[in-house]
């Protein structure tokens, strides 16, 4: 596997907390904040990082990296996925799941199981997994978004649990079961608290969905946290500081590379949003990611003797293009048959566009349900996951224990929109040439079955004509033949009258008949023979 300093499209792991430059103040503020407050709401535009930021930001300070040990807490990520009728969980049975994936049962809690063995709660899953020493949980909700898609009875029920495990220490309800059955022990270890505290990320543009989850969780929208896009000075450290890590820090593919001055100024100015002059962290990646290709590929190399290469503004891809030169260029990985494939199912599987808006959206979707649509396209599960591992796709666990998978980022749908649109023209381009072709064959198949038809028509008349004359000497030379015939036949008449063999005679004027049946020109001719013989035999 080839190691990027700069993951491009798809979020920041954990594991790539080293590579996460440029967001240092955002994490020191987001952390204090989670600190003071149970919930919280992480929000800002699709393609600004959130996802890098939880996951590379501030999951790492609440387990690896706490100074102190209040600081460590249970980290649960939570996906819901895009809803999809008889397939989807509910979102509390999903975050339950989740939860008893992440973190192990505590035995002290054993007693919780055996009363409540069926109680779908999350304050009473955490309150089983919580341990003497770490009574902390820290669950965070990606792309929560996703959970306005589920059914509404589904949402409140999860907005229920959730409440009751942030604000309850120990809920009536499991008061009214538990009491009077329970050791000392038991009944102490019921009073302590658990810690939790939640994080949800959602889009700006989302923010208002979580208007509907007040009733439940009224502070749901007091303590919210914007992530902006990067400001120049951040910008500029994401571009430089990743380049400059030993490649052995990584096990990088490249060695360290520099951005001169005039590279780095470029690179902001244009990534730089025109109004509030910020950048886009999903921008800077892909351009980053060009470079560093171009570095690994020797395209650009040392040119001022420090054994770095050195990017220069000349070496720096077109701006105007460069989301659908990474698209394209993610495409041409594949083969011509797949690249068709994994367009199709990209452009037409994981994309809805709305005809009447034009606005688009990304869709989870199961693999198997992708195959069985567009096979007959040649979309295999070797092509989708030839995807993922391109970072078009990216692989989400979904809430029936398997995953779905979806265009890897938002920030890839006008690109990969405008591309599904040039396809189609080119399909119905390609359907309209087709159409000509087979009118313009048919209009010559029927011409050739015309002249052919002429030139059937003209043979027939010619060999028409052929029997005809075949036919006219055939006669000639019946009659010809005919006529020699009659004249012996008279001659055999006349000897036979001669010598008085009358009875021959008259069997030969019977076959003289039988002539002039064919021959009727020579009626007249026996006709006065057979006058002569009867004068004759007188």
């Amino acid at each position: 596997m080839i190691n990027l300093r700069y993951p491009g499209v798809r979020p920041f792991e954990t594991k790539e907390r080293h590579l996460f430059f440029g967001r240092a103040r955002d994490i020191a503020d987001l952390y204090d904040l989670v600190l003071l407050e149970n919930l919280l709401v992480l929000f800002g535009k699709s393609g600004y990082g959130k996802s890098s930021l939880l996951k590379a930001g501030i999951i790492p300070l609440f387990t690896e990296f706490a100074a102190e040990s209040k600081g460590q807490f249970q980290p649960i990520e939570v996906r819901f996925g895009s809803y999809l009728a008889g397939k989807s969980l509910p979102p509390l049975q999903a975050a339950l799941n989740t939860l008893e994936k992440e973190a192990a049962l505590n035995k002290e809690a054993d007693f919780l199981g055996t009363l409540f063995p069926e109680k779908k709660s999350l304050w009473l899953q955490c309150k089983r997994r919580q341990q003497a020493d770490a009574g902390r949980f820290l669950m965070v909700f990606d792309q929560f978004e996703e959970f306005f898609t589920y059914p509404v009875s589904e949402q409140e029920a999860f907005a229920a649990s959730l409440a009751e495990a942030l604000y309850e220490t120990t809920p009536q309800n499991i008061r009214n079961v538990v009491t009077g059955k329970l050791s000392f022990e038991q009944r102490r270890f019921l009073a302590k608290p658990f810690e939790l505290k939640v994080i949800f990320s959602i889009r700006a543009d989302r923010l208002s969905l979580l208007d509907s989850m007040k009733l439940k969780l009224p502070a749901i929208l007091h303590k919210r946290y914007e992530l902006k896009a990067l400001d120049e000075k951040q910008a500029r450290s994401a571009i430089v500081r990743p380049a400059l890590l030993p490649a052995e820090d990584g096990d990088f593919s490249t060695p360290s590379f520099t951005f001169t001055d005039g590279a780095l100024n470029d690179i902001v100015a244009k990534l730089a949003d025109e109004k509030s002059g910020r950048i886009e962290a999903f921008q800077l990646q892909v351009v980053c990611q060009n470079l560093e290709k171009q570095v690994k590929n020797g395209v650009i190399s040392d040119r001022d003797g420090d054994d770095q290469p050195d990017i220069y503004p000349d070496d720096l891809p077109n701006f105007d293009t460069v989301f659908e030169d990474y698209y394209k260029d993610k495409l041409s990985e594949l083969n011509e048959a797949e690249k068709y494939a994994a367009r199709v199912v990209i452009e037409d599987g994981l994309l809805y566009v709305n005809e009447a808006t034009g606005e688009a959206r990304r869709l989870s979707k199961d693999p198997g349900e992708l195959v069985q649509i567009y096979g007959n396209h040649g979309v295999d599960h070797n092509l989708l996951q030839k995807l993922e591992t391109t970072y078009l796709l990216r692989r989400e666990a979904n809430n029936i224990g398997t995953f779905n998978y979806e265009i890897s980022h938002d920030t890839l749908i006008a690109p990969i929109t405008r591309s599904r649109e040039a396809r189609r023209r080119e399909e119905e381009r390609n359907k309209a040439a087709k159409r000509t072709r087979r009118a313009v064959f048919t209009a010559v198949g029927a011409m050739l079955l015309m002249f052919g038809a002429v030139l059937l028509a003209v043979w027939a008349i010619g060999e028409r004509d052929k029997a005809r004359e075949a036919l006219r000497k055939l006669t000639i030379e019946q009659a010809a033949r005919d006529l020699l015939e009659f004249k012996a036949k008279k001659q055999d008449a006349t000897n036979f009258v001669s010598v008085g063999y009358y009875d021959l005679a008259d069997s030969t004027l019977v076959e003289m008949d039988s002539i002039v049946v064919r021959q009727k020109e020579l009626r007249v001719m026996l006709d006065s023979f057979k006058i002569q013989i009867q004068k004759e035999r007188k």
